[in-house]
């Protein structure tokens, strides 16, 4: 027997097979999320605009009924996903709507130049027999070392320059068969591809969910269930995989019948990395991260600890993360309030709440504690 952390022996080639899985589970069920977009696609828009954002890159994008949400949200719209299946009838939507010009999708063709044009450019019967048609150089911009016609593997690396998208959104995508080595050179290559201040907004299926722990377990917090591989994060994940970002929010929501129990995150490119609180939590987080590779046993024990203990019960997530926050301002931790500001804040919790939680640490731990608050005052003032 295996725990879901661990890896059993046989869990690469699942992973490996979920291209095809999901290949035949799109021809078979071409409509199988709804024709309607999803509330994080509406909620992501609403950010976006709020931000001022006009290029928006989208993993996983399916079929397209979020692509379509943001492209008629006026965005210019970069769709990536790797099935054939999901392409084809996202272009034949696209095409149908006349909002082809504000879509790109990745193409490739046999030479392996792998072509970024306006789905607005294509020809159905083109498309369709999967043949990349001549394209005018304005529209076409290139990058070596892919094959695969029509899609792209986000194992890959994005085929994009550095700064191209003001966002990033991503609905349970990262949250597919991928293990977290795999998620972590992800997240970095989505940092990359961001304008500074750009926002990765993405939503992924969490350990509350119903499915958790049951069907074929594939190491990692990954399961198998009735042939779909889903990755399952915990809160410390979200938190790991943020190096390089502020998280702004972490919100929990269900979706669909069963109900699947979700996360909705909100991260923010920071534009300076090598100064302020975001450049001190950045190196804390490095250095927690190989702490983890160092020593496995021990830091799982320690972080289940911690996911136990900050766990909502009687108290809520927001009054547990303030008192974390109180006790390390009055014990003078200064990784620990970095770390817990940032947690404090993507739990929805208020400035005002946050002063108040500094003052009762103050009242506790007198002088030596208050020399401690304009820390947390400093990092509510870097994040904006």
């Amino acid at each position: 027997m295996h725990s879901v952390g661990q890896t059993p022996p046989d869990a690469k080639g699942a992973l490996d097979g979920q291209q095809e899985h999901w290949e035949s589970v799109y021809a078979g069920k071409p409509g199988m999320f709804g024709e309607s977009s999803s509330e994080p696609a509406r909620k992501a828009a609403d950010a976006f605009q709020a931000e001022g954002a006009g290029r928006i890159l989208e993993l996983g994008c399916g079929p397209g009924r979020d692509t379509l949400l943001l492209a008629r949200s006026g965005f210019h719209v970069t769709a990536l996903d790797y099935s054939q299946v999901a392409i084809n009838l996202l272009m034949e939507k696209a095409r149908t709507l006349g909002l082809g010009h504000l879509i790109a999708l990745c193409i490739s063709n046999a030479i392996g130049r792998l072509s970024v044009v306006q789905a607005s450019s294509l020809q159905s019967s083109n498309w369709q027999a999967g043949c990349l048609p001549h394209f005018p150089p304005s529209c076409i911009t290139y990058a070596e070392g892919y094959s695969s016609p029509f899609r792209h593997d986000v194992r890959d690396p994005l085929p994009f320059a550095e700064s191209t998208f003001d966002g990033c959104y991503s609905h349970m995508l990262f949250c597919m068969a991928l293990i977290t080595a795999e998620l972590e050179c992800l997240f970095s290559d989505v940092w990359r591809v961001l304008k500074p201040g750009g926002l990765c907004i993405y939503t992924v299926r969490h350990s509350k969910d119903p499915w958790y722990g049951t069907g074929i377990n594939r190491g990692e917090d990954i399961c198998e269930v009735g042939g779909f591989v889903v990755h399952f994060f915990t809160w410390e994940k979200v938190i790991h995989l943020s190096k390089g970002y502020l998280v702004r929010r972490v919100d929990e929501f269900d979706e669909g019948d069963l109900p699947r129990k979700l996360f909705r995150v909100t991260l923010r490119k920071e534009a300076d990395m090598e100064s302020g609180s975001l450049a001190a939590l950045t190196e804390f987080k490095r250095y927690k991260g190989k702490l983890n590779q160092e020593l496995p046993q021990v830091m799982a024990h320690v972080d289940g600890l911690f996911q136990a203990s900050l766990t909502p019960g009687a108290l809520s997530l927001k009054e547990k993360e303030l008192i974390v926050l109180g006790i390390a301002v009055a014990t003078h931790c200064e990784p620990c309030i970095l770390v817990h500001m940032e947690k404090a804040l993507a739990a929805g919790v208020t400035k005002a709440e946050i002063l108040e939680a500094c003052g009762v640490a103050m009242a506790m731990g007198g002088g030596p504690a208050m020399a401690y608050v304009p820390l947390v005052l400093k990092f509510l003032e870097d994040q904006g």
